[in-house]
């Protein structure tokens, strides 16, 4: 969204994002006006829910105005990453397209052209309408905490609005039965999302590379590692969307499994 072209396009592709920003806000009035003019939760779910709150916005932001990634100026294949490149095109794991026709310029490893975006993203994941922006290697974490956290207050809510239908049946209207229901479809879809985006960030996949049905990733160096490259070495950093990935984006640790067969080259090569 803030890193297109057109000033116009910018303006269209917001809107989604406002009616995400609207509809959380919406949720937590929803909340208060319902259940808690009815009975007083716990002060464990009470601080959970508007802990998960500010959250769930702060990730959100993060995701959408963080650039994901574009290929740096003095970007030029190096040589160790010519021979991978061979192993990975033999394979057809990744297949061809080092050059960008389009943006006319070199790619790096795992970057994709995005059409809405108009340019190429590093580690490109997908492009998502709802945070007006593509999920890259620098918003891939932000885009999995918002995930998570949405998937954690949409289920807390869903299970305040059933106590509610349940313990003051002579209290509820339909409006109770709407906002669950919506609540709990809410909270299932994004906690779906949210684990295959973990999944794919502990076997170092993309969603473009699962969609072209690569068997194994190249660049999988354990589950740990893998979270390791996306999320940083602290956990403070792990679980709040904090600044904490170093990478550079063009070059990424090989696994040890894959063997390029050529005398001379080292298993844990970067490119």
């Amino acid at each position: 969204m803030l890193y297109h072209a057109n000033p116009i396009l910018r303006i269209l592709y917001s809107i989604p994002v406002l009616v995400v920003f609207l509809l959380c806000f919406l949720l937590l009035f929803l909340y208060h006006y319902l259940c808690l003019s009815i009975y007083n939760p716990s002060y464990p779910i009470f601080l959970t829910v508007h802990l998960c709150f500010i959250l769930i916005l702060w990730s959100f932001t993060m995701s959408f105005i963080t650039d994901p990634g574009s290929i740096p100026d003095n970007y030029f294949i190096p040589e160790s990453e010519k021979l991978i490149s061979m192993h990975i095109n033999s394979s057809k794991k990744i297949g061809n397209g080092r050059y960008c026709v389009k943006c006319r310029r070199i790619r790096p490893l795992r970057t994709h052209h995005c059409s809405v975006c108009g340019r190429c993203i590093l580690r490109m994941d997908h492009h998502c309408p709802w945070i007006g922006n593509c999920v890259g290697i620098y918003n891939h974490r932000y885009f999995v905490q918002f995930l998570l956290y949405s998937a954690l207050d949409c289920n807390i809510l869903t299970g305040s609005f059933a106590r509610v239908i349940l313990d003051y049946p002579e209290k509820t209207t339909w409006l109770y039965y709407t906002v669950m229901i919506v609540t709990m479809g809410i909270g299932i879809f994004v906690l779906i999302m949210g684990l295959s985006q973990l999944w794919a960030l502990m076997m170092n996949f993309t969603m473009l590379e699962i969609h072209n049905l690569i068997e194994e990733s190249v660049f999988d160096i354990g589950w740990k590692e893998n979270i390791f490259q996306s999320c940083g070495r602290r956990y403070i950093p792990f679980l709040l969307p904090l600044v904490s990935n170093n990478m550079d984006g063009t070059s990424f640790p090989v696994s040890k499994r894959i063997k390029i067969g050529r005398v001379g080259i080292k298993e844990d090569i970067e490119m």
